[in-house]
Formats: structure tokens, C-alpha cells, sequence
């Protein structure tokens, strides 16, 4: 029994041995084919090697022997009477205040009234030249109900109807609404227009017409020619002087002297 085991022993290890022999002979070839491919890169690379270390030799003879470049000579100082002439700085020119000479469109430059202080004009001239204090402000305060006239076709009758709270409201909203379109949001301005304002004055008179002429000896006339005078020399910016004819220039300056010399002492 023991001799059947090591018998068996031996051949196994036989056969283990030529296995690996085989296995050897199998990647020798393998072992080889790498050995000459890396041989071949090498030879490669020192085949391209040496003509660029030949050029680089070739490019750096030459060097060697060509003549050194003279240094070029500094420049000459410039003297001092030879300097460039320093040249005047241009006058600035006088910065413009915003507003003032633009042509936006929008702003006409011909109108020099602005109309939202034309209320407090009126008040400081009365209490200057009305002595009696007969010219009150006047408030105007619309009725509540209007009356809209309005044709339904181009070829239409006229129509009318009363218009309340709501529809004058409506109506306003429509207006605006159409001035937006037409101005596209402001974008366009609109030329050849006028815009009416309204300022009420009221000339009041402590007694009736009548009273006034016969109890008072008092022209009314004289007293309304002077309202109007003052208020036509703001809305006008002229001097009443200028605005009156000269036929009737000795008769108001009778009564209203001193209004007629207003703007002489700003000249």
C-alpha cells in the first residue's frame, strides 16, 4: 500500500514538471516579441535624436563667429531753450443749466409766463394798486348736471343728453384715454393747439349800481377800466402803457396814474 502511494506521488509531480516546461516553451515567444519591440522604440528615438542635436550644433556656429553689434550711441540731451512751447489750455466752455436751451419737443421756449404763478401775480398787483380793496378771488364751482351735445354719425341730427356724476367721470376717462392714444403715452407732442385757463376775478362794489352813481358820485366804469388793466399787464406781461390806445391814454391817466406808469421804473 505504501509502496502503490509513493508511486503515485512521483508520477503526479512528473507531470507537474512537464507542465510547467510546456508552459515555459508557450510565452518564451511572447517574452521575445516584447524584448525587440522595445529595442526598436530605443533605436527609433536615437535615430531622431541626432539630427536635431546636429542642427542645433549648425545653428550655434555662426554664433559663435559673428562680429559683436556696436552699442548705439545715447541721444543728446535736449537744452533747455530748445523745450517744446507749453500750448494754452482752451477755455471751458460755461456748463448749461438743465433746461435751458434744450428743444425736447415738449416745452415751447417763446413762452416765458409760467401760468401756475400767475394767481399770486394777480393778488400781490391788487394789494399793491387796489386801494379799496373792491377785487376778490372767485372760485368756480361747475354744476352738477351737464348737458352733452353730440352727433351719432357725420350725417346725423344733433343729439343732447344730461350728464351725472358717473357719466361726467366716464366722459373725462374717454378724453384722457383719447389724448394718450393720439400722443402715444406722450411720446408725440402736439402742435397747433391751445390751452384755455380760466381766473376768475370779481370787482365787488359796497353798494348797487345805482347808489354807487348817485349817493356815491362814483364811475363804476373808471374802477373796472382799472381792474382791467392791471390784470391784462400780467396775463399779457406788457405795461398797461403799451396796451391802451392813444386816444384814451389822457383819459385814463386821470384816474389811474399810477397804473400806468407800472414797468416805467424796472426800465
Amino acid at each position: 500500500m505504501v509502496a502503490e502511494a509513493k508511486a503515485k506521488e512521483l508520477e503526479e509531480k512528473k507531470q507537474e514538471a512537464e507542465y510547467e516546461k510546456a508552459r515555459r516553451r508557450a510565452e518564451e515567444p511572447v517574452r521575445k516579441a516584447s524584448i525587440h519591440s522595445r529595442i526598436r522604440k530605443k533605436s527609433a528615438v536615437s535615430r531622431q535624436a541626432a539630427p536635431m542635436m546636429m542642427m542645433k550644433s549648425a545653428m550655434a556656429a555662426p554664433a559663435l563667429n559673428a562680429p559683436v553689434a556696436a552699442a548705439a550711441p545715447a541721444p543728446a540731451p535736449v537744452p533747455p531753450s530748445e523745450s517744446a512751447p507749453e500750448v494754452a489750455d482752451a477755455p471751458e466752455e460755461p456748463a448749461k443749466e438743465p433746461g435751458v436751451g434744450e428743444d425736447d419737443g415738449f416745452v415751447d421756449e417763446s413762452a416765458d409766463i409760467d401760468y401756475t404763478q400767475v394767481p399770486a401775480k394777480l393778488d400781490g398787483m391788487f394789494e399793491k394798486y387796489d386801494k379799496e380793496g373792491g377785487v376778490r378771488p372767485t372760485t368756480i364751482k361747475p354744476s352738477a348736471v351737464w348737458r352733452k351735445k353730440f352727433q351719432k354719425a357725420l350725417l346725423a341730427q344733433p343729439s343732447e343728453k344730461s350728464l351725472g356724476k358717473d357719466d361726467l367721470r366716464s366722459e373725462k376717462n374717454k378724453a384722457f384715454d383719447l389724448l394718450d392714444a393720439l400722443s402715444k403715452s406722450g411720446a408725440l407732442a402736439f402742435e397747433n393747439v391751445q390751452l384755455h385757463i380760466v381766473i376768475l376775478h370779481t370787482h365787488c362794489f359796497d353798494k348797487t349800481l345805482l347808489h354807487t352813481v348817485t349817493r356815491d358820485n362814483v364811475n363804476p366804469i373808471e374802477k373796472v377800466e382799472r381792474t382791467q388793466l392791471i390784470i391784462a399787464s400780467i396775463v399779457h406781461g406788457a405795461k398797461p402803457a403799451d396796451m391802451i390806445r392813444e386816444n384814451q391814454r389822457a383819459r385814463l391817466g386821470d384816474f389811474n396814474a399810477d397804473v400806468l406808469a407800472i414797468g416805467d421804473d424796472e426800465e
